[in-house]
């Protein structure tokens, strides 16, 4: 381990003398590149394509966009990848996933920020926000199963405060569907692997009225058997079956206006939330009476409206989301049949966003807008005997009625031309109605007596952001950035003491100092940042009995600090190689439980490795006439962590590398891939149950072959 540090420290400090060192100017466009080196046109310029992005609402290029932002192309990434955000945040340094073994709270922490996932209870508020085409998702369960269709992702680092504004104090992603193409093409492909695999996608592009009206069709499914031994019967859980597909379309009636539709739909069904004691976990075992049965259903529909005027721009996005979810299992997770357990949710949410943005000549661009969220949930959890019929299980209940309205403006001022400011305010107001309520129609009152409680909680929140950019030459950037984050306040289900568990917002602020540059003749990017960050009223889970009692409360103060860097190089031709790592250290400042006075003061933040780092390699070769070769490994690497704020629990360094090869010729594609070719045993959820660790365990080495055609 020490080792594997000392190299990390060794690149990262090669990487920033490199770029202290580099002083010549370098286009960003190989088109640019070409006749400024004097090569011939027969052997081209060897550079990095630009890569555009959208992290602040508009489309730039990355090397002039003064934020941290990770970025994933779905033309650059390989077979048996990418199926959901966890791909997605092992390439990202200092950012963390953990499933919870479950569909229902995917958990993601960026720079030790994020939420509590599946045992924070009902009321999930995340601190990294997730953006479906720029469509908020309230919700963790409401995530998207499928990113097969994905065009790119951009994981956004850092406190957001004026562009994103809600639950984005970790930072954000942003999920880019494909729109459809100019030509009609139909691609489709098949696949199996290890586990029973079998999966098949199929996507269409149909140019309706050429030029003016354009269609896509996708559909995708799949489906894995489970990976889990069950002592209790010889059965195996873990199965996963997903249906998905996602209709768009784009009318485009002047040159001026632009209008998309987007409709898309997913089920899945399986066995999640598989939970044992730790040691039997990482050894793929457990041992249940009953076998968990999990379903999820979840729909959307967005319509997205542009109109350019001379000098202004506007932006409409209307959005409808929802989902269904139900999970029964093992109460006691024990062969003994004497407890089960169960959660049902349902959510509906209608967003509505608005921005209009202004250009003053070549001085000053400024943006103004408004966002809209209401949202329905219900929710509730089961816990009882065995022997208790499912109607009659005790059960505690959330319902809440929420509405959030935004305004926000943002204003970049150009005092020179490599100088300028960016200044931007967001004024959030929420207001959250909810009542929960504790039954028990078996009368065993395991949630306790019957009791109800409810608030009217209102939150107001005011969040500046500024930012000074400084790019001296085309290939470097410099940039300073303070910013306010915001993530509201709630109640849990929790009625322990017969009165509403109500929790306040808590708020961050961040700064950070990076740079990005091209080197070397545009081979290689190069980009870090240090940052520092101070949390106040941190929202966290404290057990607060022996058995199930749970409370959420607020923490005093937090910090955190680091630095990342990344770097991405076209070598030749043939091979492309990115690197990162990223240094994280964030910690409790004062935090003492108001429940048991327990003191946990400069312990570490849950979800927080110290070390992160990923590496991705590609070397692509023509065989023979008309058949590439193209081959691939990604290696992520996160350091040893803590799920709770005692840090009494710590989960191992995890060492995950993926490998893959493809041949192709003409439309046609067939390729091998394996997934943590290692075989690494670590755990996707974790949580203390009468005093026992009990942890899920992540599915392990996987491997399969993928088959393409496209015409």
């Amino acid at each position: 381990m020490f080792d594997l540090r000392v190299r990390l420290a060794v690149l990262a400090h090669g990487a920033a003398a490199l770029f202290i060192a580099s002083t010549a100017p370098i286009s960003l466009y190989a088109e640019e590149s070409e006749t400024n080196r004097g090569e011939s046109a027969a052997e081209p310029a060897i550079v990095l394509p630009p890569v555009v992005v959208s992290a602040r609402k508009r489309p730039e290029n990355l090397q002039d966009v003064p934020l941290s932002v990770t970025v994933s192309r779905g033309d650059s990434l390989g077979p048996g990848k990418r199926y959901d955000t966890f791909d997605i945040i092992q390439a990202t340094p200092n950012a963390v996933e953990v499933s919870q073994g479950s569909l229902a709270s995917p958990q993601i922490s960026i720079r030790g920020i994020g939420g509590l996932g599946a045992i924070g209870g009902l009321d999930k508020q995340e601190g990294v926000g997730v953006f479906l085409d720029e469509v908020f998702i309230a919700r963790p369960t409401g995530y998207p199963t499928f990113l097969f269709d994905v065009e790119q992702t951009e994981v956004v680092r850092g406190s957001q405060a004026v562009l994103y504004g809600k639950n984005t104090i970790g930072g954000a992603i942003n999920l880019t569907t494909r729109k459809p193409g100019d030509d009609f093409t139909v691609y489709g492909l098949g696949g199996l692997g290890s586990q029973e695999l079998r999966e098949a996608q199929a996507s269409a592009d149909i140019p309706v009225i050429p030029g003016k009206l354009s269609a896509r069709a996708f559909a995708a499914f799949s489906r894995q058997d489970g990976f889990i031994d069950n002592e209790f019967d010889g059965n195996s859980l873990g199965e996963q079956k997903s249906f998905g597909g996602r209709f768009t379309a784009v009318a485009e009636p002047t040159d001026d206006t632009s209008l998309t539709l987007a409709l898309d739909y997913s089920r899945d069904r399986g066995e999640g939330f598989v939970f044992g004691p730790v040691e039997d976990a990482l050894d793929f075992q457990v041992s249940f009476d009953q076998e968990p049965d999990e379903k999820r259903d979840i729909a959307g529909a967005s319509v997205r409206l542009e109109h350019a005027f001379d000098d202004v721009a506007l932006t409409s996005i209307t959005a409808f989301r929802g989902y269904d979810y139900d999970i029964f299992l093992d109460g006691d997770f024990t062969p003994a049949s004497s407890f089960t357990q169960g959660e049902t949710q349902k959510q509906r949410q209608f967003t509505q966003e608005l921005r209009a943005s202004l250009a003053f000549g070549d001085l000053v661009d400024f943006t103004l807008g408004s966002f809209y969220m209401w949202e329905d949930f219900e929710g509730t959890q089961f816990f009882d005997f065995a022997a208790v019929s499912q109607g009659q299980l005790s059960r505690n209940s959330l319902d809440q009625q929420n509405q959030t309205v935004s305004v926000f403006a943002e204003s970049t001022v150009y005092l020179t031309e490599t100088l300028d400011v960016t200044a931007g305010l967001r004024y959030t107001h929420e207001r959250k109605d909810s009542t929960a309520e504790v039954e028990s129609p078996s009368g065993t009152f395991l949630f306790g007596p019957p009791a109800n409680a409810s608030s009217d909680l209102t939150f107001n929140n005011v969040s500046p952001e500024l930012t000074v950019s400084w790019q001296p030459t085309d290939n470097a950037l410099g940039y300073f950035r303070v910013s306010r984050g915001y993530k509201g306040g709630g109640m849990t289900q929790f009625l322990g003491s017969g009165t509403a568990n109500t929790y306040d917002p808590e708020t961050t602020w961040s700064f950070e100092l990076g740079t990005k540059a091209f080197l070397l003749d545009d081979r290689l990017s190069f980009e870090a940042a240090a940052f520092y960050i101070d949390w106040k009223d941190q929202q966290v889970l404290q057990f607060v009995g022996p058995g199930i009692g749970r409370n959420v409360t607020n923490a005093g103060t937090s910090t955190s600090r680091g630095f990342e860097v990344a770097t991405t190089a076209q070598l030749t031709p043939e091979f492309g190689l990115s690197l990162g790592y990223g240094y994280l250290d964030a910690r409790f400042d004062s935090f003492v439980d108001p429940v048991t006075r327990e003191d946990f003061s400069d312990n570490d933040v849950p979800f927080a490795p110290r070390h992160s780092a990923n590496v991705a390699a590609r070397y692509s070769v023509p065989l023979v006439e008309g058949i590439t070769l193209t081959a691939g490994a990604d290696y992520a690497f996160k350091s040893s962590y803590y799920f709770l704020a005692d840090n009494d629990f710590e989960q191992e360094p995890t060492h995950l590398l993926d490998a893959w090869l493809t041949l192709e010729r003409g439309p046609f594609s067939a390729s091998v891939w394996a997934k943590n070719l290692l075989d690494e045993a670590y755990l996707a959820g974790y949580f203390q149950s009468f005093g026992v660790d009990m942890g899920s365990p992540a599915r392990g080495r996987t491997y399969g072959v993928q088959v393409s055609v496209s015409f």
